[in-house]
């Protein structure tokens, strides 16, 4: 999933970079403003402990700095312990993280996340 996902983007004409998994939240963001990357995938294979609530507000931070979003996937984003900030978006398959991408291209990067699934 991690590989197609980053094709996806890829073939949306976003150069991709992988930095691998388990990689920790504040390592993220630093990798964002590092490569000046916007727009940010990450798979959650387990839902994130409830205590990671500070790294999440740190990388929201970061991001919303660059205007920039971050999109969750994989089965541990359907099971999150708090509500994601507000510059996550939650995608439940490949055809909706392509349609995001596109958006958020579309739009110049304006396209805002939706802070819940289904609103």
């Amino acid at each position: 999933p991690t590989l197609l996902a980053s094709r996806v983007v890829r073939e949306a004409g976003i150069r991709v970079q992988s930095i691998g998994p388990s990689t920790p939240y504040e390592t993220v963001g630093m990798a964002m403003s590092r490569y000046g990357a916007p727009l940010c995938v990450i798979r959650l294979t387990s839902p994130p402990a409830t205590r990671t609530r500070a790294r999440w507000h740190a990388l929201e931070r970061a991001v919303a700095e660059r205007a920039g979003a971050i999109i969750l996937g994989g089965r541990g984003s359907r099971q999150l312990p708090i509500q994601p900030p507000a510059v996550f978006r939650i995608g439940d398959s490949m055809t909706e993280l392509a349609a995001f991408v596109q958006g958020w291209l579309e739009t110049d990067g304006q396209a805002k996340p939706r802070k819940e699934r289904g609103s």
